[in-house]
């Protein structure tokens, strides 16, 4: 522990700069301790700065770029307490760095300060308290030493010729009452320990044996060592009760951390509030040692006067099955622990209650947001000391910490589940907005064709009929509304094509090749007239709308007549290749090429890039292909250099989206 008003000294190893912000930002609000934090990359650079500067705790990320967090902790073996920093909440890691002498891992991804600072002070408080252990072991040692062991003497038919004040003390016994008899006769109970054994063994093969006594009278423990001496035995004798005591307060102390570390791993691991809390009881048996044990947590809807009684473990009595209500005013240990955690509000430590064969414990949330979550009950739970009543109190923190993890839990699936409702409503919103303007594009389509053929009708008997009345510029005049109104219905029918392409109907099975021949037969008079060549590979068959692919194939290739240089014949290749996951599609050109920056612009519906005089077209031809291609799955995008020519790249996986 640290001296009041002296700063923490924090060593934060790891190579993020960005982790490092945080971590340090967190400490720096630690509202329990002024920090001192001190940084390092490479464990290298740790070694070294911990050789310079003693650190009070020592953040640890588990991979450093030039060695590992466990490497680190073999060379360094830091005097400080150890916290192991992780990317992933993985239980081998855990282990690993527990058994490398970390106090403590917490998970990056899922780090708040209030986990930082509480994590931060159990290490310190765990290393502290061990610390303190070790030395007292190193005193309980020198007293041991000290000690003036008491001595017998004993002839080859083992009674005792003489024996030490020292011996006549430990052993509780005065001399007369001991000399010149058969030590086994002069002490029966010593027939039930090593020491006949240890007395035969050194008389027979003239060697020294140990041995440890248990006074059943005195209830203390003796540390004999037998000599061969001449023709008898010498038997020097110390009281080892104090070790012994050490020892088994050691194995309880191991037994416990154990047990706690066991439950700590279990509460990291589960998620869900029900899990949580079965496995609070069940732990809570297992680490305290309890007949049974029963958690309730407060209604969450903020009724003062009941509990839900959510968990059990063990045999418990006068309760009923989970889950079940528990009213406040029911005469059990645990409604009044409840009762006395809402008469006094919210303490941490919060104070176990004793109460018959009852201890009952308030659940509580330390930190800025203190709150109670409810009572654990424990029935005949083994807790003799005050290194029990720590322990009760730990494991109560692991609970409220695991409670708490589990309700964010809850909370975050419940707001996911609230979200996805959202999108699937708003997606089926979307998809029926999206029909009805499908559906009115192509009414309004449709329905414009009547009105427009019946202009452009009249407009050439007007021509046929009265052309020769008119003057030039009423000719002229003519020609402008006739053009107009060609103009007008390919657009509707560029429109239409649109439309069509959002109602896609069900994907099948196309033999890409066999499609690509019927467009380029439909093109045959284009082809001849412009002294083109259409080449191309063998393509693989695809799933997807044929109609579609027919649409796709007759622009592409439409647009590489449209688009040749003057005097040049076209040159038109189509070829496949498979990637991973599908297949990537080429159609390419000798035509005039398009300059860079348009490269993108061409798939805007109605974009231009030269006057309908030197090109026909409404400009909608690669918006229909960016359309069909991207309704299936895949992607389009082009690639040119002017003057020499084009090529339009289209892919396709292997499983094509399913239709809008």
């Amino acid at each position: 522990m640290t001296v009041p008003g002296t700063p923490l000294r924090v060593l934060i190893v790891d190579d993020s700069p960005e982790d490092t912000e945080t971590f340090s930002r967190y400490l720096r609000r630690w509202p329990e301790h002024r920090v001192e934090l001190h940084t390092a990359q490479l464990g290298e650079d740790a070694l070294q700065l911990l050789t310079a500067t003693p650190m009070d705790l020592l953040l640890l990320d588990y991979q450093l770029p030039d060695m590992t967090g466990l490497e680190f902790l073999a060379q360094a073996a830091p005097a400080s307490p150890v916290i192991m920093l992780t990317g992933l909440g993985d239980e081998r890691v855990a282990v690993n760095a527990m058994q490398a002498g970390a106090q403590d891992y917490l998970v990056k991804a899922q780090l708040r300060a209030e986990d930082l600072w509480r994590a931060a002070a159990n290490a310190t408080q765990r290393h502290a308290l061990e610390r303190d252990l070790r030395r007292e072991q190193q005193r309980s040692q020198a007293i041991l030493d000290s000690v003036t062991d008491g001595f017998l003497s004993l002839d080859h038919q083992q009674c005792v010729q003489y024996l030490n004040p020292a011996a006549e003390h430990v052993l509780d016994v005065s001399s007369a009452e001991i000399l010149n008899r058969p030590i086994a006769a002069a002490l029966p109970w010593l027939d039930a320990t090593p020491l006949p054994a240890a007395l035969h063994t050194a008389a027979t093969e003239r060697r020294t044996v140990t041995a440890e006594l248990h006074d059943p009278h005195a209830n203390h423990w003796l540390g004999a060592r037998v000599y061969p001496a001449g023709d008898g035995l010498s038997v020097y004798l110390g009281d080892i009760t104090p070790r012994r005591l050490a020892e088994e307060r050691d194995r309880r102390a191991t037994d416990r951390l154990r047990h706690l570390y066991g439950a700590s791993l279990a509460l990291n691991t589960v998620r869900l509030p029900g899990d949580a809390e079965q496995v609070i009881v069940e732990q809570a048996r297992e680490v305290l040692g309890a007949q049974a044990a029963a958690l309730a947590l407060y209604v969450p809807s903020g009724d003062d006067a009941q509990l839900n009684l959510v968990a059990t473990a063990g045999t418990t009595i006068g309760l009923p099955a989970p889950p079940s209500v528990l009213p406040l005013t029911a005469p059990h240990p645990l409604a009044h622990a409840a009762r006395s955690a809402r008469a006094q509000g919210v303490t941490t430590p919060a104070t176990p209650i004793t109460d018959a064969r009852w201890t009952t414990l308030p659940i509580v949330q330390a930190g800025p947001s203190e709150r109670v979550f409810g009572v654990l009950g424990l029935l005949d739970a083994q807790l003799s000391d005050a290194d029990d009543q720590t322990l009760l109190l730990t494991y109560a923190e692991l609970c409220a910490q695991a409670l708490d993890r589990a309700a964010l839990t809850e909370a975050e699936r419940q707001h996911r589940v609230t979200l996805e409702h959202r999108v699937r409503e708003r997606t089926a919103a979307l998809e029926r907005s999206n029909r009805e303007l499908e559906q009115f594009a192509y009414v309004a389509s449709h329905d414009l064709k009547e009105p427009l053929r019946t202009v452009s009708s009249f407009a050439q008997l007007l021509q046929g009929r009265h052309g020769a009345q008119l003057d030039e510029r009423g000719r002229r005049y003519l020609t402008i509304v006739i053009d107009g109104a060609q103009r007008m219905f390919t657009l509707i029918e560029d429109v239409l094509a649109m439309a069509r392409v959002s109602n896609a109907a069900s994907p099948r099975t196309m033999d890409l090749g066999a499609l690509l021949d019927d467009v380029t037969a439909s093109l045959e008079p284009q082809a001849q007239d412009t002294g083109a060549q259409i080449t191309a590979d063998p393509l693989p068959s695809r799933s997807g709308d044929p109609t579609q692919f027919v649409q796709l194939f007759h622009n592409l290739l439409g647009n590489a007549l449209k688009f040749r240089q003057p005097g040049v014949p076209p040159r038109i290749h189509v070829s496949a290749r498979p990637i991973p996951g599908g297949y990537e599609f080429t159609v390419a050109d000798n035509g005039i090429g398009i300059e860079a920056q348009y490269l993108q612009k061409v798939f805007t519906v109605f974009q231009r890039l030269h006057t309908r005089q030197a090109y026909p077209g409404n400009g909608i031809g690669l918006s229909v292909c960016q359309k069909i291609v991207e309704s299936h799955g895949g992607r389009i995008w082009l690639e040119s250099t002017p003057g020499e020519g084009t090529t339009v790249h289209f892919t396709l996986p292997d499983t094509p989206a399913a239709p809008a």
